[in-house]
This record gives structure tokens, C-alpha cells and sequence, in this order.
């Protein structure tokens, strides 16, 4: 194993001046006092074996202690190095629904596993040869195992393409495009990450396609920061919607109701997107929207990451969230397939007396423009 004092280097933790601002902002240590950021860096460069502890999972990699570091310390970078250790020496975290999440990645690495994953398609709404690609990420699986809590993914990628057909965009999609990776990439398993990216830049490549377009934060956050595909435009949707409002390229129709959204930890911190999602619920009529207390780059996590650690901290930091949303709206809105899970998932099996709803943005506005038109 590398030395922890290396990594404590790589994510320039010796800048560290024991502020503590990380702790006071870090989502986790706000419900388990045996977890500290600015604590775990002081022992690391102390000399403690952090290789030994399990804390070293407990990280949710959201970025805030990063948004708010003076010396810009990457404590992410250094949680994410010291997994790469310890899972290629066998101490791997707890994961989640029995590693079914994690073995479809890996099967989907080899090459030799091709889904079918587009049966649910409208044929009349996609094209073969279009220049603009729409990347569905794990919808299609997420589908299957978390169907159960309604508003389901496939939901998600039906909206989105109604939304680009409505921007005059036939979107591809490709049936060869395979996990991004980014649970691979952050519980430390390297090597599957890097068989995922591989597969996908050269399915990228061979199919020339110009643009990319994306639904999930970590998916666009992952193809963006570790993968090589110059010359090719990634954007989110949000981003393409907005716009499309700013020239006056939409119509949205009215939809009540009084919402707040939730900020994913990928699209709001790792990506600096934040004023376009808002900018399009703002701009549709009869919408009331309310600001959490904890928002923009203070946003707090959904507590749980890669599908890891789903333990009573992770559902305390997922409570403490919607009713934090339930105080100022009836509807919570997020873009993050896995905000969507978590807060559907908490709501349903211990937050039953928190009157509040979770709503995917994309299927949100889809059906905004189903009222809407568009304009020449």
C-alpha cells in the first residue's frame, strides 16, 4: 500500500491550517460526531494508520469541504486514494442491494455483455445518424431494481427526449454506450472504471457523434473530467433548455405547486451548474419556488455515494434533507437519478408523516412543454 502521507501530498492536505471549515460544512459530520475531515487529515499527517478505519467510506466525495477550503484542500482526492489501497488489498466498503449495482458495471466492463436496453424507444422520436447523442447512463437498470418507487427512470429518458424533440433535436442512442463508471471510479475499482472508459470513448468515437447531452450530473461529470473526447460538446439539459428560454425558443405551460431543488452534489459543486436548472422552473408559469437554507454550492447531499454505505448516517442525513424541503415547499426537484432514489426511498420507509414529494426536473418540464409550443 502506498504511504497515506503520499496521498496526504497529492491532495495538498500539508496546506491544511486546521480551520475546520470542512467539518462545519461536511453533510456526514453533521449527524456522526466520529466522522471530521479537518480530524482524518490532522491524524493522517500525525502519522495514524487511516487504512484501518472504515470512516475512510463514510465520505459522501460532495465537494463542500472543497467549496469552502481556503487552501483548497481536495479531501475527496485523498478519501479516493486511500479507497484505491485498501480495495485493491481486499477491505472494500459495504455496498448496497447485495452488489447488484456494482456487477452490472463489471459485467458491462468486459465487453462481452450488450443489454438490450432501448426497447422502450419510440423509433419516431430517435434517429440513426444524428450528431446529437442523448446519454442514457443506468437508467435502465436502476428501472429494474427501484422500479417499485414510481417515477421511474425510463420516465426520465422518454421526458428528455420529448424535450430535445421539442428543441427540433432527434436525438441517437447508442445500444454499444455502457456505464460511465463513476462508481467504479469512486469506491476506488480502477480497473473497471478504466475497461468502462475504454469501451465507451471508442464507441464514441466510431459513432462520430458531435455532441452529448445529459440527464444524470454523474454521468456528464465523468465523461467531462476523465475521459478524451475532444472535439465532442457535452452539455446538460438543463443547460440546453435554458437556453432555449434566453432566445425565446420556448413555450412552457403552467404547472402549480410550490417546489425547491436540490442541488446534486456532481452538477452543483463538481460542475458549477446551478443557475440553469433554476432558471427554467422559474420560468414556468404558476410555479412557486423556495431556496432551502443549505443550497447552490451549500447544497447537502442525499447521503449516499456509489451505492455504498446505506446505514442509519446516510438515512439521517437523507431525513434531515426533506424536511429541511418540506419546510419551505411541497415538492422537492432534483435531476440526480440517485437523489431521486434516496429521497423516494426515505420518504417511503421513515419519513411517511413528512408531507412532502419528489419529482424528477427533466420529467417536470417535459410535461410543462406538452402545454407549451415553440416558436420559429
Amino acid at each position: 500500500m502506498r504511504p497515506v502521507s503520499e496521498i496526504l501530498h497529492e491532495a495538498r492536505a500539508y496546506h491544511c491550517y486546521s480551520c475546520g471549515k470542512c467539518t462545519a460544512v461536511c453533510p456526514v459530520a453533521a449527524v456522526d460526531p466520529e466522522f471530521s475531515p479537518r480530524r482524518t487529515v490532522e491524524r493522517g499527517m500525525a502519522g495514524a494508520d487511516l487504512y484501518r478505519e472504515d470512516l475512510v467510506w463514510s465520505c459522501v466525495t460532495c465537494r463542500a469541504c472543497l467549496h469552502v477550503c481556503p487552501e483548497n484542500v481536495d479531501f475527496p482526492a485523498f478519501i479516493l486514494g486511500l479507497r484505491r489501497e485498501m480495495l485493491a488489498a481486499g477491505r472494500g466498503p459495504d455496498h448496497t442491494h447485495g452488489e447488484m449495482l456494482q456487477t452490472i458495471p463489471r459485467l458491462l466492463a468486459k465487453g462481452t455483455l450488450l443489454p438490450k436496453r432501448l426497447d422502450w424507444a419510440d423509433p419516431s422520436t430517435v434517429s440513426r445518424d444524428s450528431p446529437v447523442m442523448l446519454f442514457l447512463g443506468c437508467g435502465p437498470y436502476l428501472e429494474t431494481v427501484f422500479g417499485y418507487l414510481g417515477g421511474g427512470h425510463i420516465e426520465i429518458a422518454k421526458a428528455a427526449i420529448e424535450i430535445l424533440n421539442r428543441l427540433g433535436i432527434k436525438p441517437r442512442l447508442l445500444e454499444a454506450e455502457a456505464c460511465c463508471g463513476h462508481d467504479m471510479l469512486w469506491t476506488g475499482d480502477t480497473a473497471t472504471f478504466e475497461q468502462l472508459r475504454a469501451r465507451n470513448e471508442a464507441t464514441l468515437k466510431a459513432s462520430g457523434v458531435k455532441k452529448i447531452v445529459f440527464t444524470c450530473p454523474e454521468c456528464y461529470a465523468t465523461l467531462k473530467d476523465r475521459y478524451d473526447l475532444k472535439g465532442v460538446e457535452l452539455v446538460h439539459l438543463s443547460e440546453l433548455v435554458a437556453g432555449a428560454l434566453g432566445n425565446g425558443g420556448l413555450t412552457l405551460s403552467s404547472q402549480e405547486g410550490r417546489v425547491t431543488y436540490q442541488d446534486p452534489c456532481r452538477l452543483g459543486r463538481h460542475l458549477g451548474i446551478t443557475k440553469p436548472p433554476r432558471e427554467v422552473l422559474d420560468a414556468i408559469p404558476g410555479l412557486e419556488r423556495a431556496e432551502m437554507g443549505h443550497s447552490g454550492g451549500m447544497a447537502r447531499c442525499c447521503g449516499i455515494s456509489a451505492w455504498i454505505q446505506c446505514n442509519a448516517i446516510a438515512k439521517q442525513m437523507q431525513i434531515a434533507r426533506v424536511k429541511e424541503a418540506s419546510g419551505v415547499a411541497d415538492t422537492l426537484i432534483t435531476n440526480c437519478p440517485k437523489c431521486l432514489v434516496h429521497f423516494k426511498c426515505v420518504l417511503k420507509e421513515e419519513g411517511k408523516d413528512i408531507p412532502l414529494k419528489v419529482e424528477d426536473w427533466t420529467v417536470l418540464v417535459a410535461r410543462s412543454l406538452k402545454g407549451g409550443g415553440t416558436h420559429a
